[in-house]
């Protein structure tokens, strides 16, 4: 099947893809997983270095790729350049702190020596919204590439929100919580104390107390319900996925 691209403002058809056949789709996991096999004995100084050069070629490159977003889903260029310096800035934070987050922890026991290492699984699909072309990838995929992992990203379109005005406390966090869904939630108050209360008993991933949701590579995000559980961003995104292998030496 072709899948073509049509810009929303115009109605033009710019480009178009083949969908992938079931055999390319083998084939493609294959290379994944045979990339993984030689990427996950790597040293980190390699892979930091590659993510410094993709957060260079991010920025070189952020009208460009600005200027796609818009053409392909409407996305202001002005937006859709800040989205891509967000990925750059996310390459270079995993760059210069994801050794750290990985790093053997020492666990003092009767043992000789005990200690925990994190090591990848293979290769990991997401399916992921739309509404942030390159964010949504980078985000997920910086914390598996890091790590010696091959991610591949599949986009869906996103999720809906709703804004409910309530007097009563309990009553908010009630209609909060009358979800199937839990990825981020907000809280507009004029009481900070009561606004991170209220924080507290909301059933989501992310709550943000008089300011927009929204993602940063320093803090992890994630959902619960059917948002789906796991984290992605900040050193607790960057363990999901590997083996917590504990080792004992007696």
């Amino acid at each position: 099947m072709t899948i073509k691209a049509i810009n929303p403002a115009t109605g033009e058809t710019f480009a178009s893809y083949q969908e992938m056949t079931d055999d390319g789709l083998r084939d493609a996991i294959g290379k994944a997983h045979n990339a993984f096999l030689d990427w996950r004995r790597t040293g980190f100084s390699s892979r930091a270095g590659l993510m410094h050069q993709a957060a260079k070629v991010l920025r070189e490159n952020a009208g460009k790729y600005a200027d796609l977003m818009a053409r392909e889903m409407g996305k202001p260029i002005r937006d859709g350049v800040a989205e891509v310096q967000k990925c750059a800035a996310a390459c270079d934070y995993y760059a210069d702190n994801a050794e750290q987050f990985l790093a053997t922890e020492p666990i003092k026991t009767e043992a000789r020596k005990s200690y925990v290492i994190f090591q990848p699984l293979g290769v990991v699909l997401a399916v992921m919204p739309w509404n942030f072309p390159f964010w949504q990838v980078f985000r997920f995929a910086l914390t598996q590439v890091t790590k010696g992992m091959p991610a591949y990203a599949e986009e869906l379109f996103g999720p809906e929100a709703s804004v409910i005005r309530v007097d009563n406390e309990d009553a908010a966090i009630a209609a909060a919580n009358d979800s199937v869904f839990g990825l981020g939630g907000g809280v507009i108050t004029a009481d900070i104390a009561r606004g991170e209360r209220v924080a507290a008993e909301i059933e989501s991933g992310n709550v943000f107390v008089n300011d927009n949701v929204r993602s940063d590579p320093r803090l992890p995000f994630g959902g619960v319900k059917q948002s789906g559980y796991g984290r992605e961003l900040s050193h607790y995104g960057i363990k999901e996925f590997v083996n917590i292998k504990t080792v004992v030496v007696g």
